[in-house]
């Protein structure tokens, strides 16, 4: 079995606007995190807000990148732009989406604003991509409130794309009745679906649902309930889900209270998926900082030592 190392995107913090900016990390197993560039970004969004959040990474078919990102800046708009009110950044905020491309994980285009919306999103939030076997398509999506329910309540939202540069019409994904979900995190081991995302409310916590299709219909995983309701589930975000060198699985949940020593991905592990338990992997685990919303992909050790390289 080839090697393999991973490639975390992510931002720092919402107080500064370099912090809210593309920030890279490496590990040779899943566990042990090393900064890139310092801990300072590997490159700044000067389009739209001027800042990224909610990072993702894909690699497609052809052996190219995509990073995509919200389009939002808080620490310079929260208070001027915004009034310090959520409501009006759900309407009014994001509502276009960033992405960068690349050949070699180093040199990366520059930044786009894409608008997979039909023009009634009051936000587009946490977009993620993968490719989806059954259109031969990559499906985007993202967290949205909308016109219809006078940007209420979020929803999941999908648009289909062969080339990130012409997007199909935006289509509803999924949704929760009593409640907004965010942060979607979408991936398939053996071809089942996990969906994880960001209820707001009843729970206020991250849930998990199991599928047999990227775009299908999904069913709640009530042991991954049970397990959170055991943490302080209400001060956790943004799931991140991904599998380590020695075959466990890792979930990142980005924590944003105050009764630990920083903010940032703690993470969890299991070595049974389906049963949607997981413990605190208290030991082992290295990070350089509070690392937030982003997401992993694995890589060669060629890509690995590029970056390295490149970055050192």
């Amino acid at each position: 079995m080839e090697e393999k190392a991973y490639l975390l995107v992510h931002y720092k913090s919402p107080d500064k606007q370099m912090d809210e900016q593309v920030h890279f990390a490496l590990s040779r197993d899943g566990y042990v995190w090393e900064a890139v560039n310092g801990g300072a970004p590997v490159f700044v969004a000067d389009k739209g807000e001027r800042g990224v959040r909610d990072i993702s990474i894909l690699r497609t078919k052809d052996g190219q990148f995509v990073i995509l990102g919200t389009d939002l800046c808080m620490s310079e708009n929260f208070e001027k732009k915004y009034q310090r009110q959520w409501p009006n950044m759900g309407r009014y905020g994001s509502q276009k989406i960033s992405l960068w491309r690349s050949k070699d994980l180093v040199h990366w285009s520059a930044q786009q604003l894409i608008e997979p919306g039909d023009g009634n999103f009051g936000c587009c939030w946490g977009p993620n991509a993968m490719y989806d076997p059954a259109s031969q398509k990559y499906v985007l999506y993202w967290a949205s409130s909308h016109s219809s329910n006078d940007y209420g309540a979020k929803s999941i939202y999908y648009a289909e794309t062969e080339d990130f540069e012409n997007f199909g019409e935006a289509k509803f994904l999924c949704a929760k009745e009593d409640a907004s979900v965010v942060d979607p995190c979408i991936r398939v081991v053996d071809g089942v679906y996990w969906r994880f995302l960001k209820s707001r409310s009843n729970p206020f916590a991250v849930i998990l649902e199991k599928g047999d299709s990227l775009t299908g219909t999904y069913k709640r995983v009530e042991a991954f309930d049970a397990w959170m309701s055991q943490l302080k589930a209400n001060e956790y975000e943004a799931p991140l889900f991904y599998r380590l060198s020695d075959g466990k699985w890792c979930l990142l949940l980005d924590y944003f209270g105050e009764d630990r020593d920083y903010k940032g991905y703690v993470p969890f592990i299991t070595e049974d998926l389906a049963s949607g338990i997981f413990k605190e992997a208290k030991e082992g685990f290295s990070f350089p900082y509070g690392m937030k919303h982003g997401d992993v992909l694995e890589i060669s050790l060629e890509e690995y030592q590029r970056i390295q390289d490149y970055w050192k």
